[in-house]
């Protein structure tokens, strides 16, 4: 079996050969499914994540339902090393170039209620993922650590960053469903 590091080496290779336009069709076709999936509708916090040039863009579905539900990014908290949910409510003008270079929501704003962490529904990118639902992220393990509190996990792909299987450590947090432009995979 590879490693992690061999997987995540191969993957973020597939993933840059996913031209701008694909990513942007592609990011569209999941998003319309994440709105219709029923995990979605009956949850009024998301929290999502400001994708990078090679992650699926959530921006279409931020823009839709902003105002109907309550959206969370996370922002990297230098005092404990780890990141805070923080409610957003204007993609452009909320957020500053954060930690690693990522998108993330500016000072000032609110970060999430406990009560709001633990209802809240995750949509989680990766650099890879299985069909058993075990996401590959990029190695720092910031989302396990988030998805510690978490309701529902979604892990948001697309079907060529489908690996044969991630190896997992005791501290893998496994998604409870993942969405592809082409398929539903669930967590068993």
């Amino acid at each position: 079996m590879k490693t992690k590091n061999e997987i995540r080496a191969e993957f973020k290779e597939i993933r840059k050969n996913i031209t701008a336009s694909e990513r942007k069709n592609l990011s569209s076709l999941i998003c319309q499914k994440i709105a219709e999936s029923q995990e979605f509708n009956d949850c009024d916090c998301i929290g999502f994540y400001a994708a990078d040039n090679f992650e699926v863009d959530l921006r279409p579905l931020f823009k839709k339902f902003c105002g109907q539900k309550r959206f969370y990014l996370p922002r990297f908290n230098a005092a404990t090393s780890l990141y805070d949910m923080v409610m957003i409510t204007d993609f452009e003008h909320d957020l500053i170039v954060g930690k690693y270079g990522i998108s993330e929501p500016k000072d000032g704003l609110e970060k999430a209620s406990q009560k709001e962490l633990e209802s809240m529904l995750f949509l989680v990118p990766g650099v890879a993922f299985d069909s058993e639902c075990q996401r590959l992220g990029r190695g720092k393990g910031f989302y396990d650590r988030l998805l510690l509190t978490k309701k529902f996990s979604v892990g948001v792909f697309f079907e060529c960053q489908r690996a044969e299987k991630i190896p997992i450590e005791e501290h893998d947090i496994a998604l409870d469903l993942i969405i592809t432009e082409k398929s539903i995979y669930k967590n068993a």
